[in-house]
């Protein structure tokens, strides 16, 4: 590890151990389950240097102000089931905010969460394979918490927010982790009695962008539903439907309900089709 360990705390069926500093979580979580620590084992840093985020953005948290946590996770998966732990991993963060009194928390796909289509948190995947089953996952989750407007130095593809900033209020930052932790616990454990699906129905329940105007690779197409295996299908202008595994996907602004050219808004959602 980069840094001496200041503590260690409990959740449920889990532990948390406390770093004051880090380059990354992550790494140090991927160190950790490789020298057989066990599932449940998370890693936070009261600051990360050197965090990163999906498709290679970073995520830097500053001293003490917000959350960066990593999870191991030894999921029964086959490996094109594991995106739905992100998503998971989302609507676990979604409801515990919202609980909290941060009003109408919501998703973007893949691994964002918005409040007001600010981002409040991210979400990082990285899973080793064995074959075609999941050996173990890293699960990471930034949430900014305690930041003020001068902490967001931009400019970001999405404006940033904080817990802060939504509700007037502090929150204790290993206070939030158990309370992250506990939830995505308990999706967890719900999932794994009833099937991944129900981890999916909550994700689209909360999906912000539903039949919104999408820009992906420079073409612009409708946010149509998303695939079994976690990955967006957007309908474009020509008719043809585009699968989006991963990168970045961002909404038109102020476009959301504007008609494509051939736009067919009966179509089958594909979740679950």
């Amino acid at each position: 590890m980069d840094s001496s360990i200041l503590q260690e705390e409990a959740f449920p069926g889990g532990k948390i151990v406390v770093l004051s500093r880090t380059l990354s979580t992550q790494d140090v979580a991927k160190d950790m389950a490789l020298r057989g620590e066990p599932s449940w084992t998370a890693v936070m840093a009261l600051e990360q240097t050197s965090g990163r985020g999906r498709s290679g953005h970073s995520w830097i948290s500053p001293p003490g102000k917000n959350l960066a946590l990593s999870v191991i996770l030894r999921p029964s998966l086959p490996s094109e089931q594991s995106p739905v732990l992100s998503m998971l991993a989302g609507v676990a963060v979604a409801n515990v905010l919202e609980s909290k009194g941060v009003s109408a928390a919501a998703l973007k796909w893949p691994n964002d969460v918005l409040v007001d289509n600010k981002k409040i948190a991210g979400i990082l995947l990285e899973a080793t394979m064995i074959k075609d089953r999941v050996r173990d996952v890293i699960l990471g989750l930034g949430v900014n918490l305690n930041s003020d407007q001068s902490d967001f130095p931009g400019p970001f593809p999405l404006p940033p927010t904080s817990y802060l900033l939504c509700t007037g209020k502090p929150w204790d930052v290993l206070e939030a982790a158990q309370a992250f932790l506990s939830e995505i616990r308990a999706l967890y454990e719900d999932m794994e009695a009833r099937g991944p699906e129900i981890v999916r129905e909550r994700w689209l329940a909360k999906w912000a962008h539903k039949d919104h105007l999408m820009t992906y690779d420079g073409k612009v197409g409708r946010a149509h539903g998303v695939s079994r295996e976690g990955f967006l299908i957007l309908s474009m202008q020509d008719g043809s439907q585009v699968t989006v595994v991963s990168g970045d996907v961002l909404p038109v602004a102020s476009a959301e309900t504007s008609p494509l050219p051939g736009d067919d808004r009966h179509q089958e959602e594909v979740w679950g089709s």
